[in-house]
């Protein structure tokens, strides 16, 4: 574990806000999976294939829902228990079961593809499906927090002005659960916004047959949130080093912070991406419509006001007890793939730990390969993919005595 002797915590009010300052840098610790669940040539329920997500009940069994369709449940030693559901658009069936929610004896599944609710027992019983079919804006749900229901609202048209900027906002909405069975129903149903922040700069960039498209400022810092089981909010500011909490209804009322020494994008990693892009766009297999627009889209980045540092932070994944695992994007050996991402480059990640009061105990470097899903206790669960590609369902536990 990291030598606490070199860190430091200082906790002060500001306000009514309370402001968490970690300084002091610690070991990495390499983490090896403590779990993994899966097979190359094996049972076909130990095969995954595009794992959607992951959850945890209470009791630390594991449910997996990928496009095969169903949800399968394991135990907390990775045992195969059962199947729930199946390929279909039929009740109690899933075309992409997106995400998994857990409330109470209730186990709520989101489908992306048929915009739907599916509601289970935790015996498999299907107790409802309720449809998402807004007419303003799609919602995606979030989290399931005291009787209403966290989405994330997405407005159905992107529009861009050619030359102009525009600021992209991340909002999130409360509904209550009761009337979620009425979205599709005529009616308005009260969006009631929780958060909302401005999560990024696209330009619009012409292309030569007159039309225009999008691009991104380099190196842009990327602004990420997550929720925990209390209904609070976690966003990062991706640089600086910050972490704003906010409760259910929307307050700020915690500011995480930690010591950091931005990281310059020099101009040999610069020159690299421009590499990158050009060797791709002259072997692109594209129709010539679509290299023309992808081609404005890169070059289109040339002209735009790129940012001088790396992202120090990258995703967040945030457990029920509001412990945060924040990715560290300027700890990768390598962080080109940071911004070219049409290659899948194999490389350990780097995640710092917090514990639910804000203070970080660890940074962790977790193995190429694995991407993180959920968090619970003190583990992180995700895909990792061997040499071969096969996905298999791995957990990876801090040690030490319960926090």
């Amino acid at each position: 574990m990291t030598d606490s002797r070199a860190l430091r915590t200082e906790v002060t009010d500001s306000a009514g806000i309370q402001i968490v300052r970690n300084s002091g840098v610690g070991d990495t610790l390499v983490l090896e999976p403590d779990l993994v669940i899966g097979t190359v040539d094996g049972p076909e329920e130990l095969q995954f294939y595009g794992v959607l997500d992951i959850a945890v009940l209470h009791d630390g069994r594991i449910l997996v829902s990928d496009r095969s369709g169903a949800i399968r449940e394991f135990s907390a030693d990775g045992d195969y228990v059962r199947r729930l559901g199946r390929r279909g658009a039929g009740p109690g069936e899933f075309e992409w079961p997106s995400s998994i929610h857990i409330y109470g004896d209730t186990i709520a599944v989101f489908d992306g593809q048929l915009d739907r609710f599916t509601e289970l027992s935790m015996t498999g019983e299907l107790l409802g499906t309720f449809p998402l079919s807004p007419r303003v804006v799609r919602l995606s749900p979030v989290a399931r927090v005291d009787g209403s229901w966290l989405m994330r609202s997405y407005p159905i048209e992107w529009h861009y002005e050619v030359g102009r900027e525009t600021r992209d906002t991340t909002r999130l909405v409360r509904i209550d659960a009761a009337d979620v069975t009425r979205l599709a129903s005529p009616g308005a149903v009260p969006l009631h916004t929780v958060v909302a922040y401005e999560s990024g700069s696209r330009w619009g960039v012409p292309y030569a047959g007159g039309g225009g498209t999008v691009a991104e400022p380099l190196w842009q810092p990327p602004r990420e949130y997550a929720v925990d089981g209390s209904g609070n909010t976690h966003v990062s500011h991706g640089l600086p080093y910050r972490i704003d909490v906010r409760d259910a209804d929307g307050e700020l009322w915690r500011v995480i912070e930690r010591e950091h020494r931005p990281v310059r994008a020099s101009d040999a990693l610069n020159d690299r991406y421009w590499q990158k892009v050009e060797a791709w766009l002259d072997t692109a297999h594209w129709s010539a419509h679509e290299l023309e627009v992808e081609t404005a889209a890169l070059r289109g980045r040339a002209d735009l006001p790129a940012h001088d540092h790396l992202p120090a932070l990258g995703r967040l994944v945030v457990s029920a007890d509001g412990m945060i695992w924040a990715q560290r994007l300027d700890l990768l050996e390598d962080p080109l793939p940071i911004e070219w991402t049409r290659e899948r480059v194999r490389q350990d990640t780097f995640w710092d730990v917090f514990d639910h009061e804000g203070r970080f105990i660890t940074t962790v470097r977790l193995p190429a390969g694995f991407r993180a899903v959920r968090a619970a206790d003190r583990s992180i669960y995700g895909v990792l993919r061997d040499d071969l590609d096969v996905e298999h369902i791995a957990r990876f536990t801090l040690p030490g005595p319960p926090l």
